[in-house]
């Protein structure tokens, strides 16, 4: 009798791991909501309390928004999305939702390219980390990545597999050695360098 204790815990630690196993698969097979941009964003999307107007995102404020963004939905058929527009009308808030979107549920990798290393290090500090932080299903979700030496990579972090790259438009080296189905350009009038000719390429 003692000797067959072990052997039932054993079994039964098994199938407390062939169980884990077959949830872990059943939540990899599960598709992603289908939801548009502007829908994730209503319903969770939050905007710090250093905005303008902070809490929660509503599309309906700034209703020319609606159409772009769920151009930028996943189940769109629209590859490419250029817009000219004035200052402060929201289109960074907006392309912000969106990676916030890809990152929560429409997982795959992302680059998002601005004019100068300054404004990479402005975007993540003021744009990102609070966008992060106010709302509540991004916690957790990026960690840092690893560069040369195991450092941790200022300009990349990662979600899963996948890994957010924020990079300037000279920089030649990232634009040409990365490959990211989902690019965020912005600024593009102050793009110098490597950057115009990334913009010949896509």
């Amino acid at each position: 009798t003692a000797a067959k204790k072990p052997l039932r815990s054993a079994i039964a630690g098994l199938q407390d791991a062939a169980e884990l196993v077959r949830r872990a698969w059943n939540a990899g097979l599960k598709p992603p909501p289908s939801m548009t941009l502007s829908e994730w964003a209503d319903a969770n999307f939050v905007l710090g309390g250093k905005e303008t107007e902070p809490g929660p995102w509503r599309t309906e404020r700034t209703p020319y928004l609606r159409e772009p963004m769920d151009c930028l939905s996943p189940q769109s058929d629209v590859r490419e999305v250029v817009i000219m527009k004035g200052a402060q009308l929201g289109f960074t808030k907006m392309l912000l939702a969106w990676i916030c979107m890809i990152v929560h549920i429409a997982r795959a990798e992302t680059m998002v390219v601005l004019p100068s290393m300054k404004t990479c290090d402005t975007w993540l500090a003021r744009q990102l980390a609070p966008a992060l932080s106010a709302t509540p299903v991004m916690r957790g979700l990026l960690s840092d990545g690893r560069g040369k030496g195991g450092r941790p990579a200022k300009f990349m972090k990662h979600f899963g597999a996948y890994a957010l790259i924020a990079t300037w438009s000279s920089s030649a080296a990232t634009l040409k050695s990365n490959n990211a189905p989902n690019v965020v350009e912005d600024e593009l009038d102050s793009f110098v360098g490597a950057g115009r000719e990334f913009r010949h390429q896509l």
